[in-house]
Formats: structure tokens, sequence, C-alpha cells
């Protein structure tokens, strides 16, 4: 028996002569909370299209709950779908929105009665069930859509973008709910979303998608610290590339010499003398500071100055942006409680921690 909810092995789509989805494998298990990210156009909801069958896939099996479901109809397949416009029946109360699926399904009344009153109990819309969809808030939309998609109790439900219509406050405290109740269900979700804010925050484990491709899976702290290349990393939070070439080698250390003359040290000796290497650095992980009389715009072998083109006050941080001497941009964030208030027109040095670069494939 598979201990996967969900897997797909080599699934592959096509629309004429476009592949939407090219040769993707992966697994979601029992009760965890799986988000699929990527650009628009890259595939994910096509491939969430072909788990929920309403799309059949050209290449591949979708197997769900140990069962292969590759070629039956949406309805026999224990899935259940929230759709971005929650798509609700504006002449049905709350209460008849969520049964819809039970009545079609021949759910005795009295089960009926019982699963809508314990579903809205859980969505904390207690007391509206007889409200109509237009004298309900953006908000209580979302929480009826999922209550009529969880009612069925689906093995696995999946999420279409489900807070693309929320203002951000209301965004943020949704997915606090969200993943509340999939906590309290232990039933698999399936988040499918281009906002890495959102996959981020609520996934524990996530698949970054382009072109149809899975670049990378792994949980949010993973593919944030350990990108898998130049993609990935730059599509998942903001990210500062280097270059730089092998200087030196030592027993367990690489001295590395980056492009504006400034070198770092690896604890790593798995690369050759002379050999090009491409380096990321998260802005929160680069170290600022005021040179403090330091005497021109150069480098040194600890640190290498800049110049702040521009700052951005946000509250609790500082978005810098700085030029390098070899005129490249980067950007630093500084916490603002540190003391120093960074202003267009200084001079600092910059550090980068060795522990914090991450080494990117050629």
């Amino acid at each position: 028996m598979s201990d996967a909810i969900l897997r797909l092995t080599s699934i592959s789509k096509y629309f004429g002569t476009v592949r939407a989805v090219d040769d993707v494998s992966l697994e979601v298990k029992p009760g965890e909370f799986f988000a699929l990210l990527g650009p628009s156009g890259c595939g994910k909801t096509s491939l969430m299209r072909l788990i929920a069958g309403f799309e059949q896939a050209d290449q591949g099996q979708v197997i769900i709950d140990g069962q292969d479901v590759s070629h039956l109809p949406a309805y026999r397949r224990q899935v259940n779908m929230m759709f971005q416009s929650y798509a609700l029946f504006p002449h049905m109360s709350v209460e008849r929105n969520i049964a819809f699926g039970l009545v079609q399904d021949g759910v005795s009344k009295a089960e009926i009665a019982n699963r809508v009153s314990d579903i809205l109990d859980l969505v904390q819309l207690s007391g509206l069930g007889h409200r109509k969809p237009q004298q309900l808030s953006g908000g209580q939309k979302q929480r009826v859509a999922l209550a009529r998609a969880l009612v069925k109790r689906p093995r696995l439900l999946l999420l279409d973008e489900p807070l693309a219509a929320l203002d951000r406050k209301l965004r943020e405290e949704t997915q606090f709910e969200l993943m509340r109740i999939q906590r309290e269900l232990g039933t698999s979700f399936m988040l499918v979303t281009h906002d890495q804010d959102e996959a981020m925050g609520m996934a524990q484990r996530m698949a970054v998608m382009r072109a149809g491709r899975i670049e990378q899976i792994g949980s949010p702290r993973e593919i944030y610290d350990q990108p898998a290349n130049d993609f990935v990393a730059s599509f998942i939070g903001k990210v500062n590339f280097f270059e730089a070439q092998v200087s030196a080698l030592a027993v367990g250390q690489t001295s590395l010499r980056l492009s504006n003359g400034a070198e770092i040290t690896l604890a790593s000796s798995a690369y050759a003398l002379g050999q090009r290497l491409r380096l990321a650095l998260r802005p929160e992980d680069v170290r600022v500071r005021t040179t403090r009389g330091a005497a021109e715009f150069g480098s040194g072998p600890s640190g290498f100055a800049a110049l702040v083109q521009d700052s951005v006050f946000l509250g609790e941080r500082q978005v810098l942006r700085l030029q390098l001497a070899d005129g490249a941009l980067i950007e630093a964030v500084h916490i603002s409680t540190q003391g120093v208030a960074y202003e267009r027109g200084m001079q600092v040095e910059v550090t980068l921690p060795p522990d914090r670069v991450r080494v990117l494939p050629a």
C-alpha cells in the first residue's frame, strides 16, 4: 500500500504542440499541506486539472490513495477542488451551497444536516447558514467555498489560488485559518499559487514549476536556503548574484575572488583552481556597516566598499540598494532598530558571510 495520498508518475500533457506538463513526478503525503508554485503559464493549473480529472494525461499515472485513477472521471476520484472564483450559487443559502454535493450524492437529510452544521462550526460561520452569498463579505464567501469543498470529506483538497480575491490583511488572516482547518481535519491540501508568500507561509513542502517541469521539491526553508538553480533562487524571494573565480585552495577550504576584487573563503574543497562559480546570497544575509572615514571607494580582503544608491524605510527594516565598485547593484536588508539610518549617498562597507553564500550549478 502506498504511503502517499497522491503520487504522480511521469505525467505529461500536450495542448497541440505545446507541452503544458512535462514529465512531472511528485508525491503528497497523508495529512500534508503541499504547495505547487510557479509563474503564470508554467503548467501548475494544468497539472491540478489532471489530478482532479478535468483533463486526461497523455502520459504517466495519477495514483490517489494507492489507486490508479488516470482514466477515471472527476466524480469517481476522492478529490475535491476549491475554485479561485468560489463559484457559489447566488440563489441558494449558505447551507444549501455547502450541502449541494451531498444532495447530489444521495446522502440522507439527517446526515447532511449534521455534516453542514459541523463544517459551519469548523469554518466559523455558525449562525450564517440562512444568508445568501451576496450578504457575505469576501472572506466569508471564501470560507463557504472551502466548507463546500470539505463537507464531502475528500482524501485530497485542491485549492486554486484561494486567496487571490482577498485584500492583503484578510489574506494574511485567512492563511492562518486554512492552516488551522487543515490541521484539525488532517486532510491533505494541495495549494496552487503564483504567490511565493502564500506557499512559503502555509506549505510543509512545495514544488517550484517552470515551463511545465518541476525545478525543485522541498520544504520552504530548504528551497529558500538551498535553491537548486538561478530560477528557483530568484523566484523564491529576492537574491543577489555574484560572479567569482577560485583563487586558492587549502585543506577543506576554497578562496574565491569576486568580480569586484573582494575575496571570501568557503568551507569546502570541492572546486578546482581557476574554476568560475556563480554565487547567490539573500539580501537579509548581506552585512552592512558604516565606513567611518574610509578613504575611497574600493575593495579589500575582509569586505568591500559600496554606495547607498537608494534606501526604502519599511518600518522594522530598511531595504538598501547598494552600488559596488564595478557598477553592479545589490540589495541588503537592515533592521531599523539597530540604530543606523542609512541614506542615499552614504558610503558603507559590505561583507558576505561565507556560511550563507550558496554556490549555484554552472
